[in-house]
């Protein structure tokens, strides 16, 4: 689906910069099939630590936060850029987040179905607490795993590009103290306690790479 934003009519030196590294970062991770971006979309829907891309089956946009327009230099997106192509370089844990998903969707489906079956509709009214509970603790699961998943494709883009090279764009957004950060920090709202529960907050992200030790095979 695409991204909603603004589209540079003309691109300056700096977009050009931006999108040459996105276009290296994609040959060495061997995404250029996949990924080839020729424009950049502003966009105020993508959180201010991230990046994204336009939809479609050959990628060409490149889809960066408004609020760091013009904040941060070329080499400073590298890692953010990285760390959004690395995800789709992996694509083993790919297929085992779609496999992990599928799973909790059959088991929702299967515990109505059940209860349905053995108890009947006049007792399934009665179990449906039960079952609202024990979907619950799947889902709070599911989003404990996503949200590591996404730490450890941290961990490897710092080992691509460094860890302090890293950590110290991370350092520069999160202290502009930008709205969308800092509610996700505090889990400030339903939204960002509840429905971003599966993301890192940005003080999160730091913490893990601050470790003084990671598993190098994350």
């Amino acid at each position: 689906m695409p991204v909603p934003g603004s589209r540079s009519s003309t691109s300056t030196s700096e977009e050009d910069r931006i999108l040459t590294m996105a276009n290296d970062a994609c040959r060495k991770l061997s995404l250029s099939r996949r990924i080839n971006p020729r424009i950049i979309v502003w966009s105020k829907s993508v959180y201010s630590d991230e990046c994204d891309l336009t939809a479609g089956f050959r990628r060409t946009g490149l889809v960066l936060p408004e609020s760091l327009r013009g904040k941060l230099n070329g080499v400073e997106w590298e890692p953010i850029i990285f760390a959004k192509l690395v995800g789709f370089a992996d694509g083993r844990r790919f297929l085992r987040m779609l496999y992990r998903l599928a799973f909790i969707l059959l088991a929702i489906a299967g515990i109505g179905f059940l209860v349905n079956v053995l108890l009947g509709p006049p007792w399934a009214i009665l179990a449906i607490p039960v079952a609202i509970f024990l979907i619950f603790l799947m889902l709070r699961d599911a989003s404990k795993w996503l949200k590591r998943e996404s730490l450890i494709l941290d961990g490897k883009t710092a080992r691509i590009l460094g860890n302090e090279v890293f950590l110290s764009v991370l350092r520069k957004i999160d202290g502009m103290r930008l709205p969308d950060v800092e509610q996700l920090n505090k889990r400030r709202g339903f939204t960002a306690r509840v429905v971003m529960s599966a993301r890192p907050s940005l003080d999160e992200r730091i913490r893990y790479l601050e470790r003084p030790l990671r598993d190098p095979n994350d």
